[in-house]
């Protein structure tokens, strides 16, 4: 018999049955930045939630602000995730990871040959 786990809800505790058994969830952080000139981080931000994933989303100036918004959202909302738009280059995204000291996943979202001419053309009209 295959056991599948299903949703259990009871007041504001999130839990999952699986073989009979009540498992607590634990929320995933995760925070997605990008960079944009005119971006001002107090404004250019966002959260979406629900009851088992939380997402942050900023849009920073420039990788100082990109580090310490990371730093901050890690310590402070224990963020175990972060996504970076394609335009972090390698040493912005290794500035980042030890930023969070091991405490996060680092990833970027980087597209194939055809999607990157194509993210550019949009950015930059040529």
């Amino acid at each position: 018999m295959i056991s599948r786990a299903r949703p259990y809800m009871r007041g504001h505790l999130n839990r999952l049955m699986f073989n009979n058994q009540h498992l607590h969830i634990r929320m995933f952080k995760v925070c997605f930045i990008a960079h944009a000139r005119d971006a001002d981080l107090t404004k250019h931000r966002s959260i979406i939630e629900t009851d088992t994933y939380r997402l942050h989303s900023v849009v920073v100036r420039n990788q100082g602000e990109a580090v310490e918004v990371t730093r901050r959202l890690v310590e402070e909302e224990g963020v175990q995730s972060i996504l970076l738009c394609p335009g972090f280059t390698h040493q912005s995204v290794a500035e980042i990871q030890d930023a969070v000291k091991g405490k996060a996943g680092v990833f970027v979202a980087r597209g194939d040959g055809p999607s990157s001419i194509i993210t550019r053309k949009a950015r930059t009209g040529r």
